[in-house]
């Protein structure tokens, strides 16, 4: 499991971030500052930081995310600069957070062995460290998916792109009642990818 630390000063974004990611499989810690961080990195072999912009990142080897409030060029060239793997701007297109976190976390490293919890390094030769991430992706039916635009065709794609994906199709719904399926499977059974119930 990836260790993502969220350091961002606002307390409603740290709490949507670490809500979403611990939601995707991912561990997490959120903090407010430098000082608070680069604690936790001395501590926790972290395999990416998502750092808003106005935050000062603790000096480590640890690869790291900005995450803007505005979409300046400037801004954006900084953040390159200091070495960051993205740049994104707010409100956070969560599937392109994922996406980024994935490929930062996946990238091999430069060299065999693993970086070290709290070992510093100038900003310009930070580097992910390889790391085990489970694939987890849910139902489509699901709301959290459809207002972001995805479709059902994702799990299709998945099959397409990873040899060996293993489909497991969980029957019990532990999260709602069997009222509320009851009223819902009729209207997502309209929806394209096969029976469901």
């Amino acid at each position: 499991m990836a260790k993502v630390l969220i350091l961002d000063r606002s307390k409603s974004m740290r709490n949507t971030l670490r809500e979403r990611l611990e939601y995707e499989g991912f561990s997490t810690e959120a903090v407010d500052n430098e000082n608070a961080a680069a604690q936790l990195c001395g501590k926790i072999p972290f395999d990416i930081i998502l750092a808003g912009a106005a935050c000062k990142l603790p000096e480590t080897d640890i690869p790291f995310i900005v995450l803007a409030d505005d979409a300046s060029i400037d801004s954006a060239v900084e953040a390159v600069r200091r070495g960051a793997r993205d740049y994104l701007t707010r409100p956070i297109d969560m599937n392109r957070l994922l996406q980024s976190i994935h490929r930062a976390v996946d990238a091999p490293a430069d060299s065999p062995e693993p970086a070290a919890a709290g070992r510093t390094a100038a900003p310009r030769q930070r580097r992910a460290r390889p790391a085990r991430v489970e694939q987890i992706i849910g139902d489509s039916d699901q709301s959290i998916y459809g207002f972001r635009g995805a479709t059902g065709k994702c799990f299709q794609r998945l099959a397409e792109d990873w040899e060996g994906v293993r489909v497991i199709r969980l029957a019990e719904n532990y999260r709602s009642t069997p009222e509320i399926l009851g009223a819902a499977l009729p209207v997502i059974e309209k929806n394209p990818g096969g029976p469901r119930g």
